[in-house]
């Protein structure tokens, strides 16, 4: 573990259980999920990978998370573009 973390939020395993269990939710819907909830499992997913990744001294962590978190901006843009069209 990163001796130096200073993370005030460790994640919780409640919260990971939230997150699948939304993931679960989203694959039961299929393409009739609301993009708007993509998006934010996208943003809450990154958010909790980020902050596993600020407890560990794996580079991996670091680099999924950091990929997680272009994922999630990636499907908030196409978001924002979604609706500046309709």
């Amino acid at each position: 573990m990163n001796e130096e973390n200073t993370t005030p939020n460790p994640v919780r395993p409640r919260e990971i259980a939230d997150l699948l269990a939304r993931a679960c939710s989203l694959t039961d819907a299929g393409p009739a999920a609301d993009p708007a909830e993509r998006g934010a499992y996208l943003t809450a997913k990154a958010d909790l990978l980020a902050r596993i990744a600020a407890t560990s001294d794996d580079p991996a962590a670091a680099a999924i998370a950091a990929h997680a978190a272009v994922i999630a901006a990636h499907a908030a843009e196409a978001l924002t573009d979604q609706e500046a069209t309709c």
